[in-house]
């Protein structure tokens, strides 16, 4: 499944000013034909933020008006696709629709068939720092007639900005301070670093392939290069030694698990992938591989390297994977 996200990181000293002054980090997610909400509030804690998500989505029905410091509540709501369309009624709730001209695949609708005035919203799922993955509205319509259609067209575009006292999901965010818009790419993973008043892209690595410097060749393969050997710390939902066989399934031979003790397995990685990058690549591969083997909850909340030691001897490499 295409995967979306990034990392926020917020230095010294503007980490303990934000907090001191209780301010939260907000994030506004583009999506046309309807009114932005804070789709996340997340507080600063250290000053570490990782946010990831992929195309799931609901629409729902709302009494709540829009309104500044409003939050938007879920009276109710239906799982979407991009590219269907649905009608609400209170008897029969969220039904598929056909509509003329039909929606495209980039978009969902709602047709109001309420009787009255009535209001829609688009709320998508996304995990923050490793917990689970939950809905929060993104964008609502103001009332409209009944028959008429909300068209929700979402977005890669976000907008990251500092808030006062105010984590709520799906408020109406007023008084922003220091705005940043981004524009995400499908497994990218950027780091967006605050310091000295300022936002910057400190690095961008991909669930995929990491991108070794121009002037390092990429190795894609244990026999190709060198291979680097750390320990992973995995912090667990539920211990579970499946992911041992997650990780050696998911990367095959780029890596190979040698030993485990707990939670702290022995990884080595062939190749030169920049070890920044190292803990969103496994959590994002040990999710993908979840999901594959059909396992509903997860296992691991966070990937976090503990020890690195690089490693050119292959001989050394083959003796430990045996």
């Amino acid at each position: 499944m295409t995967s979306y996200g990034f990392n926020v990181v917020i230095k010294q000293p503007d980490l303990g000013n934000l907090v001191t002054g209780g301010y939260n980090l907000g994030v506004q997610k583009s999506t046309s034909g309807s009114q932005p909400l804070q789709w996340l509030g997340i507080p600063l804690l250290a000053g570490n933020i990782q946010v990831r998500y992929t195309a799931e989505y609901q629409v729902f029905y709302t009494t709540t008006m829009y309104q500044s410091g409003a939050v938007i509540m879920e009276t109710a709501y239906n799982n979407t696709n991009m590219g269907q369309s649905w009608s609400y009624a209170p008897a029969s709730g969220f039904t598929t629709t056909v509509l003329s001209p039909p929606v495209d695949g980039s978009s969902t609708a709602v047709q109001n068939n309420l009787g009255g005035y009535a209001s829609y919203g688009l709320a998508q799922a996304a995990s923050v720092n490793g917990g689970s993955a939950m809905f929060s509205p993104l964008a609502v319509v103001p009332p409209m007639p009944n028959g008429a259609v909300a068209t929700f067209t979402p977005s890669q575009t976000l907008n990251l900005y500092f808030i006062y006292n105010t984590v709520t999901n799906g408020t109406v965010a007023t008084g922003k301070s220091n705005p940043y818009t981004v524009t995400l790419q499908a497994n990218v993973f950027p780091t967006f670093v605050f310091s000295n008043s300022n936002w910057s892209v400190q690095q961008a690595p991909s669930a995929f392939a990491v991108a070794a410097p121009a002037s390092v060749p990429l190795y894609r393969t244990i026999e190709e290069g060198p291979v680097r050997k750390f320990r992973a710390q995995l912090t667990y939902a539920a211990p579970s030694l499946d992911v041992e066989k997650w990780l050696g399934e998911a990367f095959k031979s780029s890596v190979h698990v040698t030993k485990a003790s707990g939670p702290l397995l022995e990884i080595i990685v062939g190749g030169t992938h920049a070890l920044p990058s190292i803990e969103d690549l496994l959590f994002e591969k040990v999710e993908q591989t979840r999901v594959a083997h059909g396992v509903i909850e997860k296992r691991v909340h966070e990937v976090r390297i503990v020890e690195l030691e690089e490693q050119h001897d292959l001989e050394t490499f083959l003796a430990n994977k045996g």
